[in-house]
This record gives C-alpha cells, sequence and structure tokens, in this order.
C-alpha cells in the first residue's frame, strides 16, 4: 500500500498538483466485517508524510 500512495503522491505532484488529499480508515487493514480497507489505512498515509487537519464525527 505505501507504494502505491507514493506512486500517487509522485504522479500528482508530477502534473503540478500542490496538495493531495486522502481518506484513509483508522484501521488495522480491515473494517468490521473482514472487508477491506480500500481507501487506505491512516498509519501508512502518516509514514507518508500526510497531516491529518480535520477529523468528521
Amino acid at each position: 500500500m505505501a507504494k502505491l500512495l507514493r506512486a500517487a503522491v509522485d504522479y500528482a505532484g508530477s502534473r503540478g498538483a500542490k496538495i493531495v488529499e486522502g481518506y484513509p480508515m483508522e484501521a488495522e487493514g480491515r473494517l468490521p466485517g473482514g472487508t477491506k480497507a480500500h481507501v487506505g489505512i491512516a498509519a501508512v498515509f502518516r509514514k507518508a508524510g500526510f497531516v491529518e487537519v480535520l477529523r468528521r464525527a
């Protein structure tokens, strides 16, 4: 997942993006019921340098 995230950020930057948004889940790889977290896992985004700016309830 980290390689895919890095590639997406690099691609966005190569196309002129100044900001990249992400909406990962606070999960350990799976959501309740065993569903995979396709939107990403928050820890991977944090490690890649993303910063949380808002958390909705």
